[in-house]
């Protein structure tokens, strides 16, 4: 049975790293900023990616994939203090699950580690793997909300798509796709199909894979996250679009 649970979750945020000299991408461009995998027989407790950054402008974005989904319940994601809005998760069975956030600078750059903190979490993953991202140039600033469209699903097989999203509300959107598998970083990454392309991957030597895609689009439309001719995985896709200014 696979079971979609999606939620977004706003928080207030402490606005504590303004004035750094953050290099602006050039717009409407995007930027891996890194991954990151933890393994615990005991259970992990936080994942933590260094050294990321956004500038004005600019949306980072966090995801991850985890076992012991259904205890993995109160995850506190923040990029150098300040809290990610997301929570936008999707999930099958009762072991994994896919979780993407992301944090508009709102006119304020950032720079410092992410943390994924399960210390709350009723039970602790006991693998999990993460990367970062930023693309700009995004709406957002006076209440803003650049998130538009989401759509998800999850299966086994080679061909993990996540289906079409609704019509996007503009014509310039960021499309954002997650997918993430049972499998390793061995294992046949597959072909996204367009208009996506491939970002970054990061896999967990004990299993849990997870890749990114993403397009720039310049036309109203429906979109996919989906990848042909990977390796055989149980796995969770995941498209989301934000709305560029």
């Amino acid at each position: 049975m696979i079971t979609p649970a999606f939620a977004a979750q706003p928080c207030a945020r402490p606005f504590y790293n303004r004035g750094l000299d953050v290099t602006p991408l050039a717009p409407y461009t995007y930027q891996g900023l890194g991954t990151a995998s933890a393994s615990s027989v005991g259970g992990v407790s936080s994942l933590v990616i260094p050294n990321c950054q956004g500038a004005v402008g600019e949306v980072v974005f966090g995801a991850i994939c985890v076992d012991n989904q259904i205890n993995v319940d109160n995850i506190l994601v923040t990029m150098d203090g300040d809290p990610f809005k997301g929570g936008i998760n999707w999930f099958y069975d009762v072991d994994k699950a896919l979780f993407s956030y992301y944090v508009p600078m709102n006119g304020v750059p950032r720079m410092g580690a992410i943390v994924f903190d399960f210390s709350l979490c009723t039970g602790l993953p006991t693998k999990v793997t993460g990367l970062a991202s930023r693309a700009s140039t995004l709406n957002q600033g006076g209440g803003a909300i650049p998130l538009d469209k989401t759509k998800g699903g999850g299966g086994a097989g080679t061909n993990q798509d996540s289906g079409l999203t609704a019509n996007t509300v503009q014509a310039h959107e960021f499309i954002y796709g997650l997918i993430a598998t049972d499998g390793f970083g061995v294992d046949a990454l597959g072909a996204w199909t367009a208009p996506l392309v491939a970002g970054q991957r990061a896999s967990n030597v004990n299993g849990l894979d997870l890749k990114e895609g993403f397009a720039w689009v310049n036309a109203i439309g429906t979109y996919r996250a989906q990848v042909t001719g990977a390796t055989s995985r149980a796995w969770r896709a995941l498209c989301q679009t934000f709305t560029a200014a």
